[in-house]
């Protein structure tokens, strides 16, 4: 009787074949390949260059909308005036009297320095002028440390910092 050996050998992994990709190619009037000319240089630049025709500038900006007009002199002044007024508001807002001043009469005007950011933010405070009295002094570089940030310079003053000095009053009544 004869018996059948049977070897069993490890299965070869069997690869599956790359499926060819299809070409597909857009009809384009650029060839897939540069073009490499053969020409010698002086050739090729003394070939006329073809000419190419432009739109009329009219046919380009008719669409576009007009620009706002441009503002008076006057109409930025009104502008101005009226932001230095808030100034003026925001100051006295947290404008306070020492009352040691008061108690010893003291009055004067105080003239701060400081410069306005585009975005409103306030720095560099100092005093340009001085009152004489140096608790009003005091008082009066308080007062615009603490407002912290003004509403952003109009757009219409075309600033991006805006370094003013500005007198503050201390009168008693």
């Amino acid at each position: 009787m004869q018996v059948d050996r049977v070897i069993l050998r490890p299965k070869r992994e069997i690869k599956p074949k790359p499926k060819k990709e299809k070409k597909v190619r857009k009809k384009l009037d650029v060839p897939a390949r540069p073009v490499i000319s053969k020409k010698p240089i002086e050739t090729i630049l003394a070939e006329p260059v073809p000419e190419v025709e432009y739109a009329p500038i009219e046919d380009v900006f008719h669409e576009l909308e007009p620009l706002a007009p441009a503002l008076t002199d006057e109409e930025v002044g009104e502008i101005r005036d009226g932001y230095i007024t808030g100034i003026y508001r925001a100051i006295e807002q947290y404008k306070r009297y020492p009352r040691s001043a008061r108690r010893m009469q003291q009055e004067g005007v105080v003239e701060v320095a400081f410069t306005i950011l585009a975005d409103g933010a306030i720095g560099e405070v100092r005093i340009s002028k001085a009152s004489g009295y140096s608790l009003i002094d005091k008082a009066a570089l308080e007062a615009v440390n603490n407002i912290g940030r003004l509403d952003p310079i109009p757009e219409a003053l075309e600033m991006e910092r805006w370094e003013l000095i500005l007198p503050i009053r201390y009168e008693l009544h």
